[in-house]
């Protein structure tokens, strides 16, 4: 059985959002900063987040509304 071929594009980049509990972990390991707000701020998150989340971040150390890509 022959395998089939195999279509190389190196143009094209796939972006996957955060999950929730990705940014929830990126808060957690320290990431609660610009570093972290501009990483969301590229791949987007796939949720909405509610305010009680928010609320979590911010009591894990990210910085204001960026954590969760709404700043």
């Amino acid at each position: 059985m022959r395998n089939p071929p195999v279509i190389e594009c190196p143009h094209i980049i796939v972006v996957i959002p955060f999950t929730q509990e990705q940014v929830s972990n990126m808060v957690r390991d320290g990431f609660g900063d610009q570093s972290g707000a501009k990483l969301i701020e590229q791949r987007g998150i796939d949720f909405a987040p509610a305010e009680d989340f928010l609320q979590t971040l911010k009591a894990a150390g990210a910085a204001g509304h960026h954590a969760a890509g709404k700043g």
